[in-house]
């Protein structure tokens, strides 16, 4: 028998793909800051081939680790860190080789310093067991390696399915947007794996408790025909429970209600959502209308003799809600129209892993804003945030015809704002001091919680 041996030596090639671009993204960056920068995937390539598979040949970590190095040094496409990066793109070589003599590890080393998310797709013949790693197998599909984990308002990006093994998880931990709101009773949410649901909307984690039920907006008659009281323009939008089904889909908005008295027990942690065996969704199949988001369901209802037409959307590079376009995000406990901003402002800030809506018609006649009842207007009837009274750490407030009072237990400045977020009022109140102030009937936002004076 005759063995012929050949050697050749595979030079390594990187190729750098936008995926999102300069100030079309909007996230938290690591220093806690508002970014705008753009975001890349790296494929590996070698400048031979592997052999008659067409496939690439074989790269050490330690030249996966140069290449990266490489793309940040030459400025490809733009880029200068390589926490730009969301994932790394090796499937098409032969192997990932391991030396002894790594000095940042071995293949778990590739993910150090990139994106919070970021992903690596390793070849057939290489494997491992860290998170947000997969393999591909024989069939050209990809699983995980071990478990997918998400971190909030970091942008994400996946060119490729990937099948999560029963044994592992998808998870990810929903922070606190806005520090002054605190952990928030109901948010916008997509996420690109599907998560379990009871029948009934609700999604239930492996202890039993239940984090969060899911909900979507009305398709037609969404607008509740009877206004908030002193407010003739403003509407509700019923947003029944997803019901029938056991799991949401991937890559689709939603908006979801955390049940009172639930607790993720963690500082700034609103919730976490947890899914065993899921299958992560590729997120190359974005809508072209709206850059950079995924299209969801269309809702139309009628509203003091006008008709409304919304789209939903969601995004995982987040997104800058322009003035003039008619969206309409979720703040606190309503959604609130980006035309209302002021103008300074210029835009809404809507951070990866939220999702907003479009009013499709002319500006006239546009809501200003529009509270929320989960349900269909049928029965079910459950209205964000409209009290009378509310009580909010070390600050009580209360309401009588034309008068609001305030009860403080510590010296603190309390503002008082119209629907559209135009101060009102801004008072200055002691320890253990109560003030009233006189106002016109209407709802009003007082230190971020929504009153009704009548």
């Amino acid at each position: 028998m005759i063995i012929e041996l050949h050697k050749k030596s595979y030079s390594p090639v990187y190729e750098l793909v936008k995926v999102y671009d300069t100030g079309e993204t909007l996230f938290i960056g690591s220093d806690g800051q508002q970014c705008t920068d753009a975001q890349y995937g790296i494929k590996l390539k070698t400048s031979e081939s592997g052999g008659e598979s067409g496939e690439y040949g074989y790269l050490t970590v330690n030249q996966i680790l140069n290449l990266i190095d490489k793309a940040v040094s030459d400025h490809a496409e733009g880029i200068n860190n390589a926490s730009q990066i969301l994932y790394v793109d090796g499937s098409n070589l032969l192997s990932v080789v391991e030396e002894k003599d790594v000095a940042n590890g071995g293949i778990d080393a590739i993910r150090n310093g990139l994106g919070v998310n970021s992903l690596v797709y390793l070849p057939h013949a290489s494997t491992t067991h860290y998170d947000n790693y997969a393999y591909k197998t024989e069939g050209g599909l990809f699983h995980g390696a071990a478990n997918f984990v998400l971190q909030d308002q970091k942008p994400f990006f996946a060119p490729y399915d990937i099948q999560i093994d029963a044994a592992n998880t998808c998870t990810y931990t929903r922070n606190v947007t806005i520090d002054k709101n605190g952990k928030v009773a109901r948010a916008s949410i997509i996420l690109p794996f599907e998560i379990s649901l009871d029948g009934n909307g609700n999604h239930v984690n492996k202890d039993g408790t239940i984090p969060f039920s899911v909900h979507q907006m009305k398709s037609e008659g969404c607008l509740s025909p009877t206004p908030v009281d002193g407010e003739e323009n403003l509407s509700y939008v019923l947003f029944p429970s997803v019901t029938n089904v056991t799991k949401t889909e991937a890559n689709t908005p939603y908006l979801i209600r955390i049940p009172e008295g639930f607790d993720s027990g963690t500082p700034n942690v609103i919730f976490v959502a947890t899914q065993s065996g899921s299958l992560i969704k590729a997120t190359t199949g974005m809508d072209n209308t709206e850059k950079y988001s995924f299209k969801g369901g269309e809702s139309s209802g009628t509203f003091n003799g006008k008709n409304f037409s919304f789209t939903a959307y969601g995004s995982y590079a987040g997104k800058k809600l322009h003035i003039g376009h008619h969206y309409y995000y979720y703040s606190r406990d309503r959604f609130v129209c980006s035309d209302e901003l002021d103008s300074w402002r210029e835009y809404a800030k809507l951070t990866p892993f939220r999702t907003y809506y479009k009013e499709n018609g002319p500006a006239s006649g546009m809501l200003p804003a529009f509270g929320v009842i989960f349900g269909d207007g049928e029965g079910e009837t459950d209205p964000t945030g409209i009290v009378n009274a509310d009580e909010v750490p070390d600050l009580v407030i209360s309401t009588s015809s034309g008068m609001l009072t305030m009860a403080s237990s510590i010296s603190q400045k309390v503002d008082i704002r119209n629907l559209n977020g135009v101060l009102v009022n801004r008072i200055s109140i002691g320890a253990g001091e109560t003030l009233s102030v006189t106002l016109p009937a209407g709802i009003y936002i007082v230190n971020g919680t929504k009153l009704i004076v009548k």
